[in-house]
């Protein structure tokens, strides 16, 4: 994944600097069309090209201004003056006259289009249509404006037909041209080429002014993203390396973890069965026993008990559940022998009072059903309370009739003071 992320951003940047170096050649090219045409501008708006290239064609001026001079200093390839009917009229060629050569007819890309775009311009403020030519396979950039004098007077003291001659100028765009260019701009290995684009990610597609495909230039765009990878491959191998390492130290550790956690879960288990084991071992021990018992903890909770204790009490099942508070049980006991609700309340008041202290000697209780129960206190070392409940069944306890109120009063309150301890 992570290759893959770097191989994406390495390609992302290579591609963005492909598409500014075609944008830079785009604007370089549009530039140099531009000077072109100010240049063939600068030579056709000109009252003496008027007269000397239009109105009387005069060889040793057009050799003296648009011949050996324009190709010396601006490095103009061919400057050619055509008629209104698109015929050569004078010619130069790489600054030597060509009297016996029709340049016109070698040039492909549509010349006759662009000298009709420069007889649109109006004659008080021409302006030069601009393109690729290709001649003799050749690519060329072209510019053309018409002829026309800059003086108002002149213009008119001819017929408008009469300005309908065009000055073209063209450069080579040749080797030398485009190493200047590549120099200049930092274009590596930039050649002109024909035929189609092919995989060339970074190529200029040239038109000529009829939209003919003249050929394109392409070059070796930069490629950031790729050197950026050729840095970062150690860096991020390391890395890499490093992380495997921490991701299969880190699995290992889980791994001892999750044995570890097993086994403890494991021996929990097997404690937690054995706890079970004890527990109904426990249960089945107090219930053989004759006594009624139950075991409170230190906040005075249900434990535990026998089913002799539940007999004894008769409480219901909802209500003798482990947790179950000795408050609950003694209302439970009130409000099943004090209907009304102020002597409950007193009688639990009472008997809460009375757990307060603690009685190390044996208490008799009279049951409702007139049997008398011993009942002992017990606390355990961590503060537990054990409550046992001795029924003499046999007949040594003495027995008596129903109880009156006031002996009910005194089974509550003798059962509070075995809570107490």
């Amino acid at each position: 994944m992570i290759g893959v992320l770097m191989w994406t951003a390495a390609d992302s940047q290579d591609r963005l600097a492909a598409d500014k170096s075609i944008a830079l050649l785009y604007n370089l090219m549009n530039e140099r069309r531009q000077q072109l045409g100010q240049l063939v501008r600068d030579y056709s708006w000109w009252d003496d090209a008027a007269v000397n290239l239009a109105l009387s064609p005069n060889v040793e001026w057009a050799t003296a201004n648009i011949g050996p001079y324009l190709t010396n200093s601006f490095g103009v390839t061919s400057s050619i003056v055509l008629d209104p009917a698109d015929r050569q009229s004078l010619a130069f060629v790489e600054g030597v006259a060509a009297t016996d050569q029709h340049i016109v007819e070698k040039i492909e890309g549509g010349i006759g289009r662009l000298a009709a775009e420069a007889r649109k311009a109006p004659t008080d403020a021409p302006a030069a249509a601009t393109g690729f030519v290709r001649i003799d396979g050749e690519l060329y950039v072209a510019a053309a404006n018409l002829i026309v004098p800059t003086q108002k007077e002149l213009r008119e003291a001819y017929e408008p037909q009469r300005w309908g001659h065009v000055l073209l100028f063209t450069q080579k765009l040749d080797d030398s041209a485009l190493q200047s260019l590549a120099t200049r701009f930092g274009f590596r290995d930039l050649t002109q080429r024909s035929g189609p684009v092919g995989e060339q990610a970074s190529s200029l597609r040239l038109t000529g002014v009829d939209g003919s495909d003249l050929g394109f230039l392409s070059w070796r765009a930069e490629t950031p993203g790729y050197a950026m990878l050729r840095r970062l491959v150690l860096p991020v191998a390391i890395a890499f390396d490093i992380m495997v390492l921490l991701a299969v130290l880190i699995v290992r550790h889980i791994g001892r973890l999750n044995r570890e956690n097993r086994r403890v879960l494991d021996e929990l288990a097997a404690n937690n069965g054995r706890l079970i084991e004890l527990a109904s071992l426990q249960r089945a021990t107090l219930d053989v026993v004759p006594d009624g018992i139950a075991v409170f903890d230190g906040d005075l909770c249900l434990l535990a008990w026998n089913q002799k204790f539940a007999d004894l009490h008769d409480y219901p099942p909802e209500i003798l559940q482990p947790g179950q508070s000795l408050v609950r049980l003694l209302r439970h006991w009130a409000q099943a022998r004090w209907p009304a609700e102020t002597e409950a309340s007193a009688a639990v008041a009472d008997l809460l009072a009375a757990a307060a202290r603690c009685d190390a000697q044996p208490s008799r209780l009279v049951f409702g059903d007139g049997r008398n129960v011993e009942l002992r206190r017990s606390s355990t070392i961590d503060g537990r309370l054990v409550l046992i409940y001795h029924d003499d069944a046999d007949g040594t306890v003495q027995r008596h009739g129903p109880m009156t109120a006031r002996e009910q009063f005194r089974v509550v309150d003798h059962f509070a003071k075995a809570t107490s301890g």
